[in-house]
Order: C-alpha cells, then structure tokens, then sequence
C-alpha cells in the first residue's frame, strides 16, 4: 500500500484484462524497463493532468506493485473532461486513473518493451543506474544545501526549474541538470525525456544520454561553444552564411520531430567550427499545424540571434545603451542573411512568411539602433528609469511603515 492518496484495487484481473503475458514470466523485469512503460502510458494516455502528475509522483511505488486497477482519492475539486464535455469531482471521491485493461491495452498496440517511446526511455534510465550514478551522487552529496550551488566549481548555468552543472567521464564532459529546489518534478524530467528522444540523431541538437526520476537529475554531451548571451562583437562576426543556414536546417529537422525552438539566448550555443547547436527544445503546441510551428521556430530564432550578447536586464547607463547598440550593429546584418536564408532554403508559402515575421525582428532591431544612438532619447530613458526606481524605493518604505507585504509590491518597467 502506498501513501493515504491513493491505493490499488487488488482483486485478480480477469482474461479481458489481464497483461502482457510477459507481465506475469517467472523473470522479473528490470526495474527501468517497468518505470519506462508506465510513464509512457501516463504521458501518452492519461488526459487529465492530476492523473498524470500522481503516477510520475509515485512513479516507483507503481512500477513495483502486483498489476492492479490504480485509483486515487481526489483532494480537491477537479474538473476532467469526459466524452468532449467537462466534469466536477469532489474532494474525497475515489477515482480510477486506469485499469489493468486500459494499461495491458496500450502495452500491445505500441508493442510493448520494442515500442520506441519505452526503450529509449528505459535505456536513459539504466544508463544513469550503470554509469553516471555512481559519479552524479557525490556531486549531490556536495550540492545538498541549494544557497551554495552557484559556488561549486562545476556549477555552468541554471534554468527555470533546474541547475547545471559539468563532470568528466571516460574523456568526454557532461552537463548534470538537477531540480532548482527540494522538490523534484518528475513530470518535467519525463517531458525532457520525451524531448531528448526527439532529438535522437539530429546534428546540432542536445543528446541526452541518462536520467533518474528519483533523483530528477538529466545527464547530456556538452554543447560545444558559447550561449548566444554570453557572445562578443568579435564572436558574432564570426558568424558565417553556411552556419545560419545550417542552422535554419537544424530547426526544420527539430520541426519534423514534433519540436519547437525555445527563444532563449541560452538555449543557442555558437562554435565557431561547428556552428550553431540547439538544447532545451519544447514539444510543438498541438493547436499548431507542422507549418505554423517552423514559423514560430524561425521567428524564436531571429528574436535570439537579435539578442546575442545583450544583458537580459534593461540598460541604465549610458555605457549600457553604447554597448547594446554596438552588438545589435553586428547582429543585423546576420538578421538580414538569416532572412535571405529563410527564402532560400524554406520552401514555399512557409518560406516567406517566416522570412516576413523575421522582417519585425529587422525593423524593430533597426529602431533599437537609433534610439540607442540618439543621446537625447537615451538621456531621457535613463532619467525616467532612475524616476521609476525611487518611486519604487518609497513605496516600499511606505509599506513597510505600514505593515503591508513588500513582496506584493512589483516595479513594472516596459521593456
């Protein structure tokens, strides 16, 4: 029996239901294989989202237990969907996640352990229990208190949810991602799985290589080069045609994977003899056509290549303004190759209305120039930004005074 949230009906399955024949050999399965095909089953299956979020967060308990009918005590009102139409559960109902049936069903329609989706997951899981356990655990042991993580020597970046950090093995380096905080989400680790298998064989792209859902740690090749964040003028204008068209490439095979580029300059690597590498893809909006998310990808794309080494945080100085400007100087003319890329290589309708969406980013880049090298207008944005800062500083010494809640209080500067 597993937590008060949930049990397991424990009556025998009938023939109807019964599993895979493999289910019930003598030999057990390996732990990893169990875990894989559960969580493709909820992943794939379970359409109301607090069904899939209880099998991830009680991933082990379930791969290990007697195959039996999972039900779950509600907490609260929920609302799943039921023939089309939207339904309201109450607090203390048992509701049933899946059957024996439903479970041993969709094992035989994909094949069972031969189904891509289960072994590639079940691979990435034994390979971090073979190989990378065993030199990923000390690195937890030294990174348990989350206020010291940046100060590890091995620390390289942190994401939304999760931390980075680099490790050898057998000559090669390998980015460790592990949970921002205590909590761990195995949800987000299999959604990244899901990617990763994605990804398996497109050059330029993150190949994830292990993974835990009790630890909540990933383990990929490193991306060679540099975050586009973290670029020079110099490294910018290293840039070549072949590269951006390369990479217009990489983010149409990522397209037909079923994947969407994330704008995030971090999430955009450039070497300047491999040219542009991808990590941290999503999976496609399914309310997107094929066509409509290539679109979207180019577009995330020419957003970051715009914002290649500027500070995420708005400028203040005149110094700042001085060296935006200079990078977004570079950045245009790429912007403008990227855009003739686009009409070249992207074929059709699809070509040109990327290659006009990427025509915003040009024009908006190109008034960002000017301003930035207007003084007046740079004079004034500075003044406004200092005004907004001391109001910001007296209303929240007045909340204070006031015993209110400063955390309510936001300082909201457009961008």
């Amino acid at each position: 029996m597993g937590p008060s949230c949930y049990h397991y009906t424990m009556e025998q399955p009938s023939s109807e239901d019964r599993p895979l024949r493999e289910d019930y050999s003598p030999t057990p399965k390996p732990e990893e294989l169990l875990q894989a095909q559960v969580a493709a089953f909820a992943a794939e299956r379970l359409a109301h989202g607090p069904d899939e979020k209880h099998v991830f967060d009680n991933m082990s308990s379930i791969a290990n237990s007697q195959p039996t009918s999972l039900v779950r005590m509600t907490t609260e009102n929920e609302y799943p969907t039921q023939d089309g139409e939207p339904s309201k559960i109450s607090p203390g109902t048992d509701r049933t996640i899946a059957t024996i049936g439903q479970y041993a069903d969709y094992l035989r329609e994909v094949g069972g352990s031969a189904s891509e989706e289960i072994s590639r997951r079940a691979q990435l899981l034994t390979r971090y229990k073979t190989d990378f356990e065993p030199i990923v655990q000390p690195l937890l042991e030294d990174l348990r208190d989350p206020t010291s993580r940046r100060l590890n020597d091995r620390y390289i970046g942190s994401g939304t949810i999760s931390q980075a950090f680099l490790i050898p093995h057998q000559d090669q380096e390998y980015v460790v991602r592990l949970p921002s905080g205590p909590n761990l989400n195995p949800q987000a680790i299999d959604k990244y799985m899901r990617v990763a298998i994605q990804c398996i064989g497109i050059p330029h792209t993150e190949q994830m290589v292990a993974a835990s859902y009790e630890t909540g740690v990933t383990v990929s090749e490193r991306m060679p080069g540099v975050e586009l964040g973290n670029l020079g003028t110099n490294d910018l204008g290293q840039i070549t045609p072949d590269q951006l068209s390369e990479l217009i490439g990489t983010i149409e095979a990522l397209n037909n994977a079923g994947l969407h580029l994330d704008p995030k300059t971090s999430n955009i690597f450039y070497d300047k003899d491999q040219g542009f590498g991808v990590i941290d893809s999503n999976l496609r909006d399914t309310t997107l056509s094929a066509d409509q998310n290539l679109v979207s990808s180019l577009r995330n794309a020419a957003h970051v290549i715009s914002q290649a080494g500027i500070p995420s945080s708005l400028p203040t100085t005149k110094e700042d303004f001085a060296s935006s400007r200079d990078m977004l100087a570079v950045s245009l003319p790429l912007l403008i190759e990227f855009q003739a890329s686009c009409r070249e290589t992207v074929s059709g309708e699809v070509g040109e209305l990327a290659a006009g969406e990427i025509n915003q980013q040009i024009e908006a880049t190109q008034e960002l120039i000017e301003n930035y090298s207007n003084e007046e207008w740079v004079d004034n944005r500075i003044q406004s930004s200092k005004h907004r800062t001391h109001q910001a500083e007296q209303d929240r010494a007045s909340a204070v005074g006031s015993g209110l809640n400063t955390t309510t209080i936001k300082l909201d500067i457009p961008e």
